[in-house]
């Protein structure tokens, strides 16, 4: 809620972003043992072992879901792999390098501090950047002069699983608890924003549920324009006609 700080996205020909290559998971067998092929891996994952594992329990929970193994429930709430704690640490990770270019609501405390949801944080040191790509930004709602309610969407390329993960980002936890979930992957084929239209509209159908009403526009564009999110909500929602002032 309230007020929001977008830097705008990162060039894709920025140094940090070099997608196309692929590595090899984790060897479960070898119990992350000292042969060459897990040293060599653990040299060039762009995350640690431990958030290498979080992400392969957060993709094969969402293949699950995907499968039907796991149940089916139409409450916006339930969080997207079942595991709302996990889906947060895996944006937390993917979005690591982007965190000023994110939603970030600011207000000053009784003291007049400027304080914000999001606090300075080093970037973590690795011999490869994951590097997320900002697809579009919406604004859910209005409601009151210079209170909006912001939410981000991003997608970053995993080597380690050669996966894109896309994630949503708001500029406080007001609704989550947390302020970026990861809600969906696909395969990196074609363009960095290919694959990413029914994540996103799965995201919107969920939340519409309890929310009732589609988001009111498009706070900036990204790799999608704010024309094609329309088409995209308009598949969602069918014409905003159809809604009562939001």
């Amino acid at each position: 809620m309230g007020s929001v700080t977008y830097n705008g996205p990162v060039p894709e020909d920025d140094p940090r972003y070099k997608e196309g290559f692929a590595i090899r998971a984790f060897n479960k067998e070898s119990k992350y043992n000292d042969s060459a092929e897990d040293q060599k891996l653990l040299e060039y994952l762009p995350e640690s072992s431990r958030e290498h594992e979080l992400i392969g329990e957060w993709l094969s929970l969402m293949q699950d879901r995907e499968n039907g193994n796991l149940p089916i429930d139409n409450n916006c709430f339930n969080n997207v792999s079942g595991k709302l704690e996990l889906d947060n640490e895996v944006a937390t990770i993917l979005l690591d390098t982007f965190q000023s270019h994110l939603p970030n609501f600011r207000w000053h405390d009784q003291d007049d501090n400027l304080r914000s949801v999001r606090g300075k944080k080093p970037i973590k040191e690795r011999k490869v950047q994951l590097f997320p790509l900002h697809l579009f930004t919406i604004n859910w709602a209005t409601s009151g002069p210079g209170i909006e309610w912001p939410e981000s969407y991003s997608v970053t390329y995993v080597p380690s699983h050669n996966v894109r993960v896309v994630t949503a980002s708001a500029d406080s936890d007001d609704m989550w608890g947390c302020t970026d979930l990861a809600i969906g992957w696909c395969k990196p084929y074609r363009t960095p924003d290919f694959g990413v239209k029914k994540i996103i509209q799965t995201w919107w159908r969920n939340i519409h549920v309890s929310l009732g009403h589609p988001w009111a526009d498009v706070y900036s564009e990204g790799l999608v324009d704010a024309d094609r999110a329309e088409k995209w909500a308009l598949e969602v929602y069918g014409a905003r006609s159809n809604y009562d002032f939001y």
